[in-house]
C-alpha cells in the first residue's frame, strides 16, 4: 500500500476547498443576478445586478437616490411617524409633499414597503431618481420653467413630440408679439395666427 505524502494530501485539501468556494461563487453569483421586480404604491421597481431601480413606463430603469424619500401626507400630524421610522425633514414643500432623509439602517425599498402600509397617515410614497429623463425641448429657456419638470412634462414628452396641426389659443391681456416662441421665433418661423 503506497503511503500519500503530506504535499499530496494538502494539495488534495485544497482543491476540495477550492471546488467548494468556486460552488459558492456560482451560487452567490446566480442569486445576486437574478432579476427581482416588485410594485410599491404603483411604482415599479426592479433589482438587477445587485441594484434597486426604478422602472419607468417605457421600460427604461433609472438608479435610485437610497438618500431621500418623498411623501405627502394626509394629515398635519406626522411628527410621531417622522421618530416612528426615523426620518428627519429635509425639505416641505407649500402643497403637502416632504423630503425626507433615509436612516441608514434602511434601503429605500424597504422603507417605501414599510412606510406604504400605513395608508391612514400617507397618501403618496415617492422614490426619487437619478439620471436622464429623455427628451428635452430645445427652448433656451426651459431650465426656467421649474414647473414643467414638476407636472411630468419631459415624460409626456418622451411619448408624444407635438403636433404642428395643433392650434393653441391663448386667452390674455396681452401678447408679448416679440417673444422667442411666438414672433419670429427660433424657428424662424411665424408662430402667430393671424
Amino acid at each position: 500500500m503506497l503511503v500519500k505524502s503530506n504535499a499530496v494530501k494538502i494539495i488534495e485539501q485544497l482543491m476540495k476547498y477550492f471546488i467548494f468556494f468556486f460552488f459558492i461563487q456560482i451560487i452567490s453569483f446566480q442569486a445576486f443576478s437574478q432579476q427581482i421586480n416588485k410594485t410599491i404604491n404603483g411604482q415599479q421597481f426592479s433589482f438587477n445586478s445587485g441594484e434597486w431601480k426604478k422602472v419607468s413606463t417605457n421600460g427604461k430603469l433609472y438608479s435610485l437616490d437610497n438618500e431621500v424619500i418623498t411623501i405627502k401626507f394626509k394629515s398635519s400630524q406626522v411628527q410621531d411617524f417622522f421618530s416612528k421610522h426615523g426620518l428627519s425633514v429635509i425639505r416641505r414643500s407649500a402643497n403637502g409633499y416632504y423630503d425626507l432623509r433615509v436612516p441608514r439602517n434602511f434601503s429605500i425599498i424597504e422603507l417605501m414597503e414599510k412606510i406604504s402600509v400605513d395608508t391612514a397617515l400617507v397618501e403618496i410614497v415617492e422614490a426619487n431618481t437619478i439620471g436622464h429623463y429623455g427628451f428635452t425641448p430645445n427652448d433656451p429657456q426651459f431650465l426656467n420653467q421649474w414647473h414643467l419638470a414638476k407636472i411630468g412634462m419631459p415624460a409626456v414628452w418622451d411619448k408624444i413630440k407635438g403636433n404642428s396641426s395643433v392650434q393653441v389659443a391663448i386667452i390674455d391681456s396681452g401678447l408679448e408679439i416679440a417673444h422667442e416662441d411666438i414672433g419670429k421665433g427660433v424657428d424662424a418661423y411665424d408662430n402667430l395666427w393671424k
